[in-house]
């Protein structure tokens, strides 16, 4: 099955470091297929721009570990 991550699931995950949602990214990871829409990255790489201060090369690193 696959399963759409939403921005703010990634935000989540990326900015605020909640082990909860990476536990259920890594568990539904095992046996579903990890969908990111474009739509959904612009829309992370626009919030951290704007509101956080965090590097685009670090998101990047980020979004490498999902197949997208």
């Amino acid at each position: 099955m696959r399963v759409m991550l939403d921005t703010n699931i990634l935000i989540s995950s990326f900015i605020f470091k909640s082990s909860k949602i990476n536990e259920l990214i890594n568990e539904i990871s095992k046996n579903h297929q990890i969908v990111i829409c474009s739509y959904t990255i612009e829309e992370l790489k626009e919030l951290i721009d704007s509101k956080f201060n965090v590097s685009q090369q670090c998101l990047d690193e980020f979004l490498k570990k999902f197949s997208l």
